[in-house]
């Protein structure tokens, strides 16, 4: 009997470890998902108006357009990183999801 009892025990911790490795893999890769966005739009919507219309200017920090381009492409460049660090991570949890189902 014990080791019946064992055995259910196993299974029901190893399908809750499952479905958390699942979860965690899809959370991933949402935050990879909205990250790489984030850093796309940092570098494709720029405007600036100058001194005259600061209050539109888009991801302007500065007044020269080549240090503002600068700027956004550093921004971008680490967003889309960190979003392939979290697609790595996710993509890691889905695979030793599918190695323990083994």
């Amino acid at each position: 009997m014990k080791n019946t009892e064992t055995a259910e025990i196993t299974e029901t911790s190893s399908k809750e470890g499952d479905s958390i490795l699942i979860f965690f893999g899809w959370v991933f890769y949402v935050g990879a998902l909205s990250c790489i966005g984030y850093g796309l739009t940092k570098i494709f919507k720029y405007k600036n108006y100058g001194e005259n219309f600061s209050s539109l200017n888009v991801n302007a920090y500065v007044g020269g357009d080549a240090y503002n381009y600068i700027i956004n492409g550093t921004y971008s460049t680490t967003y889309c990183v960190i979003g392939a660090v979290l697609a790595i991570i996710g993509s890691t949890c889905f695979i030793v999801n599918a190695i323990d189902k083994r």
